[in-house]
């Protein structure tokens, strides 16, 4: 779109952000909650895959790299860029098991990865495009390849605005909503 004849006399700088941290790690914050209100287990339903590493990234450092961009003097060595956003720090759903037992003090018994089943739940009670929302279900196949890494995240960003905000961090902070 971007590339369209309309925008040539524009400049622009498109974001691409991999997975956002609030969404990614939802299902646990939810679960935790659960369990602290009735010491029960059921089982833990995570979009993450067990092993492979994803670079989560908080949409509030998202808000800061774009703040940084749009506050720059000269804007023109970001014309027509194209940044990955990640954030700091890789996680997987081995990891999210792990930090999930150390705020609720117990094994986690049972755990659903790659579970896309909320995305399904979306679809079903909304009044928007369902397509649109179920098109989600595909959208974490390439952080489940390990393509989606802190790693991949454009040295321009880094150079800019470093990403700040731990998988840990967000996880906090969603319990504390």
């Amino acid at each position: 779109m971007l590339s369209a004849p309309e925008f040539k006399g524009l400049q622009w700088t498109s974001l691409q952000p991999n997975s956002f941290s609030n969404f990614y790690l939802s299902a646990a914050a939810g679960w935790i909650k659960q369990y602290r209100k009735t010491g029960k287990q059921d089982t833990l339903r995570l979009m993450a895959s067990p092993a492979a590493p994803v670079g989560i990234i908080d949409p509030e450092d998202v808000g800061v790299v774009a703040a940084h961009l749009l506050s720059e003097e000269d804007p023109t060595v970001h014309n027509n860029a194209k940044y990955v956003l990640n954030g700091p720090e890789d996680i997987s759903g081995i990891q999210i098991v792990k930090m999930i037992e150390q705020h609720i003090g117990a094994q986690v018994e049972s755990v659903s990865y790659q579970d896309m089943s909320l995305v399904d739940h979306m679809a079903a009670t909304t009044q928007e495009s369902k397509n649109v929302i179920l098109s989600m279900k595909h959208a974490l196949e390439t952080t489940w390849e390990g393509k989606g890494t802190a790693s991949t995240t454009s040295k321009e960003i880094l150079e800019l605005a470093a990403p700040k905000r731990t998988p840990a961090d967000v996880l906090k902070r969603l319990l504390e909503e």
